[in-house]
């Protein structure tokens, strides 16, 4: 199987999955200064961030309308276009 930009960019930077959902929400919280009320919130977030990420290294990025992956990218250290699958 082939790999994704997504997924090269993150085994690059030599993250799993949950360390590269949980690096992009904490840095999307201080840019937005947005807080979670709760740990089970900030587990939740992870879990959903998780779970797009999973879907997004097996089909690739093709799309990239949502705002976040901007943090994604800066958790990896490269552009949202870095990422995206031609």
């Amino acid at each position: 199987m082939t790999k994704t930009k997504l997924q090269i960019m993150r085994e690059k930077a030599d993250m799993t999955i949950e360390q590269l959902a949980m690096n992009a929400l904490m840095i999307q919280a201080v840019e937005l200064n947005r807080y979670y009320n709760s740990l089970e919130n900030f587990e939740c977030s992870v879990a959903n961030t998780v779970e797009l990420l999973e879907k997004r290294e097996i089909n690739g990025m093709r799309n990239v309308e949502n705002s976040n992956w901007i943090y994604i990218a800066q958790t990896l250290g490269c552009s949202v276009e870095d990422l995206v699958e031609e």
